[in-house]
């Protein structure tokens, strides 16, 4: 609140005594305790004149103050608000001789009334007559009055000693009592120093870091100390590592792995892995997690290990699939090897144990170097199977012969 403090002349004011009419400031006839009325200058201000005046030849001058009402004057009070809220009643008027034998004083603590202050006065007899506002050749401590206390000061470096307000007159002089104040900031030049935390506020933590690979360290709540914020940190395990300050996702989330029959499948880093179970490893590449070492269709045939029938004119072997109970189709594509003159044949007959399930025709010079063959039957049941590649026919003399090549070749089973 801003206030403007004056003093304002007002003629008249003056209290006739004797008949005659104060016509100097030292006249202890003249009292000044009749101030103006507070009014509202405008809408918003309001004028408030003090108790008490000083006589200045032929009127009395009073100290006023214009203050702003937030809320708006109306009817020389400010809306709202209490005229005497923040007025201090400690300012007695000074003692004065209200005639030449008797001293004019006042009550240290008045009282506050439409944000004016009245103090109660008391006139006391001066035997030896009163002048400069004190009873002439007295010492007493009439008229005193002990209203200002010395500053206070520091009496160590963390202790602020503080004169009470009111003092106690002795033999005309004013005594103050004071207090101990304990400074946790420190003391200095009669003031204790302000909390250097006093409006910080540690919400402004640093940010999530990765300390190691594995590890991200985040902060709580900071506390302030000599003007600083601190955070405490706290370490967290990140299970699939930390990049950038936080803990990464589990790599293998919504990922289901499944592996072939007989064995355990896992997730690691993203990637499917299976194993065997025990007693289902399996045997080499290509192969299923089976109790021993069997092959699955498609497959080489003929292949390394089958046998030869007839010298070279037949092949025959055995394979064990456990997954094909039953076989009602063949499949073949035969790399040849065509070693026929033009114009001659050889026929071969093809058995699944020891059943004919179809036949095939070699040509001679003008064949194909593959041969597809395709078959279905009824139900022939397995799950091991003989299979023979058997010649039906005898080619002519000089015609020569077929080759059917080793690890080429293939047979599909279904």
């Amino acid at each position: 609140m801003r206030a403007l403090v004056l003093l304002v002349p007002l003629l008249g004011a003056c209290t006739l005594i004797f008949g005659h009419e104060n016509t100097s400031p030292d006249d202890p006839s003249c009292k000044c305790d009749a101030p103006p009325a507070s009014s509202c200058l405008d809408t918003s201000t309001m004028r408030v004149y003090s108790a008490t005046g000083t006589c200045n030849s032929k009127s009395c001058d009073y100290v006023y103050t214009d203050s702003l009402c937030v809320e708006g004057c109306v009817g020389n009070a400010c809306i709202g608000q209490d005229p005497c809220t923040g007025v201090a009643c400690i300012t007695p008027p000074a003692p004065s001789c209200s005639d030449p034998d008797t001293l004019q004083t006042y009550e240290i603590s008045g009282m506050c009334f439409l944000g004016q202050c009245s103090y109660t006065s008391t006139g006391t007899s001066c035997p030896n007559g009163c002048a400069g506002a004190s009873c002439v050749g007295s010492s007493s401590c009439v008229g005193v009055v002990c209203n200002t206390p010395p500053a206070p000061v520091c009496a160590d470096a963390d202790t602020l000693t503080v004169p009470v307000e009111l003092g106690v007159c002795a033999n005309g002089g004013c005594n103050y009592s004071s207090t101990p104040m304990s400074c946790p900031n420190g003391c200095a030049n009669g003031a204790c120093n302000t909390d250097p935390c006093q409006g910080v506020v540690c919400n402004e933590p640093p940010a999530a870091t990765c300390i190691d690979a594995d590890t991200r360290q985040t902060y709580g709540g900071g506390i302030c100390a000599e003007g600083e914020c601190t955070y405490a940190p706290t370490n967290s395990t990140c299970t699939y590592g930390c990049l950038n300050g936080a803990c990464q996702a589990n790599p293998c989330a919504n990922i289901t792995c499944t592996g072939p029959g007989n064995s355990t499948s896992v997730c690691d880093q993203g990637e499917c892995e299976y194993s065997c179970n025990t007693g289902y490893e399996g045997c080499a590449e290509g192969y299923s997690c089976l109790a021993s070492c069997s092959v699955t269709s498609p497959f080489s045939f003929p292949a390394t290990g089958d046998s030869l029938e007839n010298g070279d004119e037949g092949v025959i072997g055995s394979r064990t699939i456990p997954t094909l109970a039953s076989a009602t189709m063949f499949a073949s594509t035969w790399q040849i090897e065509d070693l026929l003159a033009s114009g001659c044949t050889l026929s071969y007959g093809i058995y699944l144990n020891n059943t004919l399930i179809g036949s095939a025709v070699a040509q001679g010079a003008d064949m194909t170097p593959t041969l597809s063959l395709s078959f279905t039957f009824p139900a022939i049941t397995g799950p091991s199977y003989l299979i023979e590649y058997r010649p039906t026919s005898t080619p002519a003399a000089g015609c020569g012969a077929v080759g059917i090549e080793l690890d080429v070749s293939t047979v599909t089973l279904q």
